[in-house]
C-alpha cells in the first residue's frame, strides 16, 4: 500500500516509526547504562590485594637493632577507627604476617610490652610505597620506642612432668598444664577462662594445618612448654603465648628434632 496517497495512515506510520526509532534509542541507552554499572561493579570488586608483613624493631644507635616479640599489629578503617579490619602477632624475631589485605588507606596501631604504642596513618597502598615496588607482596616495619625496662619472663614447665603416659601427645601435654584448657577440634589453646593463647614453636608461628603433624609425635619430642603472662598487658591480642621447645630445631620457621629412635621429624 502507498501511504502517499493517504495521508492520515501516512501521519499514523510516521508516528508508528519515530515510536519504534525511540525505543530502540531508549532500549539503546538502557543497555549501555546497564553495561556501565556491570563495568563499575566488576572494578569494584576486583580490588587490589596485597600480602604484607614485616618486622616490629627497635634501633638503639646506628647499627644495633633489637626485634620485638608479641607485638599486636592492628589495620584500622581509615575512616572509622574503631572498626579493625586486619590484624598480627610477631612471632620471637619480630616478624608479623598479616596475609592479604585491600590496598587502601588505614590506620595502624602497634602495641608491644613495654614500648610506646605507636599509631600511623598510611596512605592508599601502594601509592605511597617506593616507585620501584613491584608485584604483591609488600614488606611493611615498624620502629619502637621503649617505655620502661619491663620484660617479660615466662614460666617454664618440663615436658616430662607433663607427661602421664608414653601415649600422651602435643595435645595432651598442654591439657595437663595449670589453667590450660585445649580445643582439639579448632585446634586451639585458651586459659580456663576462655582468653585466647598463640602458639609458637621454637619461637616460630606454624600454619594450624600443620598442628596434626605435631599430635602425632611422640611426647619425647617435646623439651619443655614456656608460658607468657600477657593477661594484664593492655590492648595485646592474645591473654598468653605458649612456646613449645622442642628436642632439637633450627631458626629456618621449620620444627625438626632428631629423638632417639634417629627418626626425624619436619613440619614445613
Amino acid at each position: 500500500m502507498n501511504f502517499s496517497h493517504h495521508p492520515t495512515l501516512f501521519h499514523q506510520f510516521q508516528i508508528l516509526n519515530m515510536k519504534n526509532k525511540l525505543n530502540k534509542f531508549t532500549m539503546k541507552k538502557i543497555h549501555l547504562l546497564l553495561l556501565a554499572i556491570l563495568i563499575t561493579t566488576s572494578a569494584s570488586m576486583a580490588q587490589t590485594t596485597l600480602h604484607v608483613t614485616g618486622k616490629v624493631f627497635e634501633k638503639n644507635g646506628d647499627k644495633v637493632v633489637t626485634y620485638i616479640p608479641f607485638a599486636s599489629v592492628y589495620y584500622y578503617n581509615y575512616e572509622d577507627s574503631t572498626k579493625l579490619e586486619y590484624f598480627a602477632f610477631t612471632d620471637f624475631s619480630g616478624n608479623y604476617d598479616l596475609g592479604k589485605i585491600i590496598a587502601k588507606k588505614y590506620r595502624i596501631k602497634v602495641v608491644a610490652p613495654g614500648y610506646f604504642t605507636k599509631q600511623k596513618n598510611i596512605g592508599n597502598l601502594p601509592t605511597e610505597i617506593p616507585k620501584e615496588w613491584v608485584g604483591d607482596n609488600i614488606t611493611l616495619h615498624f620502629q619502637m620506642e621503649k617505655n620502661t625496662n619491663e620484660s617479660i619472663e615466662p614460666v617454664v614447665v618440663s615436658a616430662k612432668t607433663l607427661t602421664k603416659t608414653p601415649k600422651d601427645n602435643f595435645w595432651v601435654l598442654i591439657r595437663n598444664m595449670d589453667g590450660m584448657f585445649v580445643d582439639e577440634k579448632s585446634k586451639t589453646v585458651t586459659t580456663k577462662d576462655g582468653n585466647p593463647v598463640r602458639l609458637f614453636f621454637n619461637g616460630f608461628n606454624i600454619p594450624a594445618e600443620n598442628l596434626d603433624k605435631v599430635s602425632a609425635l611422640p611426647a619425647e619430642a617435646f623439651k619443655q612448654f614456656e608460658y607468657y603472662d600477657f593477661s594484664k598487658q593492655p590492648q595485646s591480642l592474645y591473654d598468653g603465648v605458649l612456646n613449645v621447645v622442642l628436642i632439637t630445631g633450627n631458626v629456618a620457621g621449620k620444627v625438626t628434632f632428631e629423638p632417639k629412635e634417629i627418626k626425624k621429624y619436619d613440619i614445613e
